[in-house]
Formats: structure tokens, C-alpha cells, sequence
């Protein structure tokens, strides 16, 4: 959908077209990049690129910038795991975004390595949230039914933290349990 949506664009653009792109997956961005050069116009990347793909390689990608997930998801987790009643010591769950995304996928394993480093945390379940509030909400509300002496709950985006914590307030549990997200969006600034 997104090549298709770009090709179209490029092709009523006529090579007069800048881009910011944000490639849904690391494995379309080569595809999206062909096209653009090929296109003549010119593009910047967010967020997914594979490793071995070089902007260097291109004439008309100009940059890509991408934010370390795997630190970010480290960072949220050590801040939640100090933040317990007993420091490095409880039970979490962890909402993912989708499961094949890179981002999700980095931030998870960001997580993953604080739980190496905290061995008195323990991930009870961990589901995907899809990137989004309701479903997170629907997982939580079923993660809660199993796990409702959890001390935590990690998520891999602000979005999915509003859902989690719709989740624990009609459960009597906001406030009590721990919740992080990443993105800073403005309702979890809040």
C-alpha cells in the first residue's frame, strides 16, 4: 500500500517532488528508494532501514536518522524496575507493537536486556498491542484476568500505555501498577 501510494505520487510529481518517508517495514525501504531515484526526486528516511542499505549508495536519498529502540526500551524498563516497591524486585507484562516491525522488535529486545540485568523482575506475558490504545486495552483487560498481582507493565509506545492504563483503572489498579511507554505523545504527558 505504501509503494503504491508513493509510485503514484512520484509519477504526478514528475521528479519534482522532496520526501520525508517513514518506511513501514526495513524491507520496503530499498523498494522506495529505487523509486525515488529512478523518479529523480529526492527523500529523507525515518525509523527503518535495513543495516546493510547505505544512503551513501544514492544519489537522491539524502539522509536517514533513526532514534536507538533497543536503548529506548532498556531505559523505560530500568526506570519502571527501580521504580517498584522494592527495587528490582516484581512481576511485569509487556505490551509489543506489531511483531514483525523493526522498531517493535528493537524496543522489545531493548527490554529484554534489562531483564538480563534485573533477574529479580520476571515477564509473566507479554502480547502485542498493535501500536494502538483499544487493542492494548482488549489485551490488558485479558493479560489482568491472569496476571492481577503484576507490579508493571512495559510498553513499547505511549499509545499502547493510555490503553493499559484504561485497562487497570476499571480494575482498581492505576496508580498502584507501574506503567511505561515511549513517544511522550501529549495524554501521557499528562
Amino acid at each position: 500500500e505504501q509503494i503504491n501510494a508513493l509510485s503514484a505520487f512520484l509519477a504526478k510529481a514528475n521528479g519534482n517532488a522532496i520526501l520525508f518517508v517513514d518506511p513501514n517495514e526495513a524491507a520496503v525501504c530499498t523498494t522506495i528508494a529505487d523509486m525515488v531515484e529512478e523518479a529523480g526526486a529526492w527523500m529523507c528516511t525515518t525509523w527503518n532501514k535495513p543495516p546493510d542499505v547505505h544512503v551513501s549508495d544514492y544519489t537522491h536519498w539524502i539522509c536517514h536518522h533513526t532514534p536507538d529502540d533497543v536503548q529506548m526500551g532498556y531505559d523505560i524498563a530500568v526506570a519502571m524496575f527501580e521504580s517498584f516497591d522494592t527495587p528490582g524486585e516484581g512481576k511485569i507484562v509487556a505490551l509489543q507493537g506489531l511483531l514483525g516491525n523493526t522498531t517493535a522488535i528493537n524496543r522489545f529486545a531493548g527490554l529484554e536486556k534489562a531483564l538480563e540485568e534485573y533477574p529479580g523482575v520476571e515477564l509473566v506475558a507479554n502480547e502485542t498491542g498493535q501500536w494502538m490504545a483499544p487493542p492494548a486495552l482488549e489485551v490488558m483487560e485479558t493479560l489482568l484476568a491472569a496476571h492481577d498481582d503484576i507490579d508493571g507493565v512495559w510498553c513499547a509506545n505511549d499509545n499502547m500505555a493510555m490503553g493499559a492504563m484504561q485497562a487497570l483503572e476499571a480494575k482498581g489498579l492505576l496508580g498502584k501498577v507501574k506503567v511505561v511507554g515511549l513517544n511522550a505523545i501529549p495524554d501521557a504527558v499528562k
